[in-house]
């Protein structure tokens, strides 16, 4: 179930919408499985994912020893076992559809992308026995910038300004399977209540009008009462 955490910033609102896309294969499979896929966090490509690099350190230099990079040192081998037992969802948080993410992460014509909302997302994991924390990823020059505080969890709160259109809310779970069986896996599958999670589906702009029919065919036999509608990125003005 969803839990605040004070090291999670909420978005600005519950109405707040938020989107994830994939391939028309992975949505099927969510229907099918009833389930919200949360990735294990030490997958992740960008390689500084869950870094400490930027950890701001309050300890001083003594008798010609720098505390400071041992804290660092310690605290790096920390963050690579902690992201063994995370598992995170990410979402792009945004009152339009996005263009660039359409490209990114649903190129061929059978995209798909899930609108919904903080509250709606809230509500949908309400059955789920473990934590699940929400908050908005900040995104930081790791040579400039600093994070404060040493919670396990920041550091998959902050991110490269190299990834600020991203614009991400990531959903983050302690596995609750025992280490040998989460590192067999690319991450897992969270129960969710679908009619709650899912407001629209948007189907790719790309896509031919079948894909369009196709999915709310797919929709419906799976039960669900949510609009899908073809995404109108690429309509021709009125004039």
């Amino acid at each position: 179930m969803y839990q605040e955490h004070p090291c999670f910033e909420d978005p600005d609102a519950e109405e707040a919408k938020l989107w994830r896309y994939m391939d028309f294969v992975k949505f099927v499979a969510m229907l099918e499985s009833g389930s919200l896929f949360f990735a294990r966090a030490d997958l992740f490509e960008d390689p500084w994912e869950g870094s400490w690099y930027a950890l701001e350190c309050y300890a001083k230099p003594f008798g010609g020893f720098d505390i400071r990079k041992v804290m660092r040192a310690v605290l790096a081998r920390d963050a690579e076992a902690e992201k063994t037992r995370h598992a995170v969802s990410c979402w792009h948080l945004s009152e339009v559809e996005s263009a660039a993410l359409w490209r990114l992460y649903a190129q061929s014509q059978g995209g798909i992308a899930i609108q919904t909302t903080f509250a709606r997302v809230k509500e949908s994991l309400a059955d789920y026995r473990e934590a699940v924390f929400i908050g908005k990823v900040k995104y930081i020059d790791y040579d400039r910038d600093q994070i404060k505080g040493s919670n396990a969890f920041l550091p998959l709160l902050h991110k490269r300004r190299s990834f600020e259109h991203e614009r991400e809310v990531r959903a983050i779970t302690l596995c609750c399977l025992a280490p040998k069986e989460f590192a067999s896996r690319q991450g897992i599958s969270v129960p969710v209540v679908l009619d709650k999670l899912i407001e629209t589906v948007h189907v790719c702009p790309w896509s031919p009008e079948w894909v369009g029919e196709l999915t709310k065919r797919v929709v419906q036999r799976y039960g669900l009462k949510t609009p899908v509608q073809q995404s109108k990125l690429l309509d021709r003005p009125p004039c």
